[in-house]
This record gives C-alpha cells, sequence and structure tokens, in this order.
C-alpha cells in the first residue's frame, strides 16, 4: 500500500478520507498516516484517530488537497511545489462518468452520486462534492470547487479557481470565468467575467474580487 498525506484538517479533510477508505474497501491501495494543517493550533492532535503534521515534517510522497477554498488550494499547491508530492485523482467509485469524459491532471477528488456526461473534462486539483452534474463538452478548469447538487450545463467552461456554490445551475454554453464565486442555488444564465461574485436567480454580479 501507499503512504498518503491529507492537506487539510476540516470538513473537507474528513470527507476525504471517506472517498479514500471507500477506495480501499475495492482495492486496498492507500495507507493514510495522517492528516496535514499550516495551523499551529491544530498540529499534533489527532482528527479521526489520526494525527495532524506541519507541512514541512511530511515525509510522504503521495498527497491530497482538501481545501474547498480554491484561492487557497492553489495558493498551498504552488507554495509546496518543491517538495515534489505526487497528487493521485481520487474518484469515488459510483461515479457514472459515461463515454469519453477526460480526468486532465492530478489531485482531482471527485465524491459519490455524480455524474459526468459525455466528453466532459475535469482538469487538475478540481474538487467534487456529492449529486453534481456535468454537462456534455463541458470543461472544467484547474483548482476549481464545485459543492454539493451544482449543475453545469453541456458546453459550459468554469474557470480556474472558481467556486460553484451549492445547489447553483447554469444554462447551456454558458462561460464562468476566472476567480470567481458563484453563489447557493444561483441560476447563471449569462456569461460571468473573471473575478467577479455573482449571485441570485437569474446571477448577476454583486461584486469584484481583488487582490489574487
Amino acid at each position: 500500500m501507499k503512504d498518503i498525506i491529507i492537506f487539510g484538517a476540516g470538513g473537507l479533510g474528513q470527507e476525504v478520507l471517506w472517498n479514500i477508505e471507500t477506495l480501499n474497501s475495492i482495492k486496498k491501495e492507500w495507507n493514510v498516516i495522517g492528516f496535514s494543517s499550516e495551523l499551529e493550533i491544530e498540529i499534533g492532535k489527532e482528527f479521526h484517530g489520526y494525527e495532524i503534521f506541519k507541512p514541512e515534517d511530511v515525509k510522504v510522497k503521495y498527497a491530497a488537497l482538501a481545501f474547498a477554498d480554491p484561492i487557497n488550494k492553489e495558493r498551498f499547491h504552488k507554495k509546496y511545489k518543491d517538495r515534489n508530492f505526487i497528487w493521485p485523482n481520487l474518484i469515488h467509485p459510483d461515479v457514472l462518468a459515461t463515454m469519453k469524459v477526460t480526468y486532465d491532471g492530478e489531485g482531482i477528488i471527485i465524491f459519490a452520486r455524480n455524474t459526468l456526461m459525455p466528453c466532459s473534462k475535469i482538469k487538475s486539483f478540481t474538487y467534487m462534492n456529492v449529486n453534481c452534474v456535468i454537462g456534455h463538452d463541458t470543461v472544467i478548469d484547474e483548482y476549481v470547487s464545485i459543492a454539493p447538487g451544482a449543475l453545469v450545463m453541456g458546453n459550459c467552461t468554469i474557470g480556474k479557481s472558481t467556486y460553484i456554490g451549492v445547489g447553483a445551475a447554469t444554462r447551456e454554453k454558458i462561460h464562468i470565468g476566472n476567480y470567481c464565486f458563484i453563489g447557493a442555488n444561483a441560476a447563471v444564465v449569462s456569461d460571468i467575467p473573471d473575478y467577479s461574485v455573482a449571485a441570485g436567480c437569474p446571477a448577476k454580479v454583486i461584486k469584484k474580487i481583488k487582490g489574487v
């Protein structure tokens, strides 16, 4: 079995642990050695029976990145890029991936009961929580996080380091830019430019994101 560390000792971290345990129930591949956190208050404590380490003290080769905030996820990955971790794709076994779905990269984490329609493409460090649907020919860029119950229709593009909130939905052929935040239950019926916070039904830009 391969030793693996989970970066992030919070709610998403325990969900990633569940994903790994489910994969191990089918094929024993991963030995979770613990969690890792940058928060001093968490270092040395236990989380689900596993020790929490400083990132600098992690010695294993394989890692999973359990950050829901896309910008923080990108920041962390780039900060420790010189450590040369291997980031496996952790895809729950009951994900319905239809024909010609592409996992284009590393560190992709997809939980149970998601549906990926034909010719959709999921890029590195995408995290997708439960009960989401990704339409045909849709491209999800790097570091994207998708909350439970989101629906992204066909021929859409979701930009880098964007967050799609719980229950949000798009119509077909929508482009959501880089570094965007789409609110819970938003109905996205027109394109959203980079660095935007959008919410409502229909979704409207209510704020610009600065300092990224």
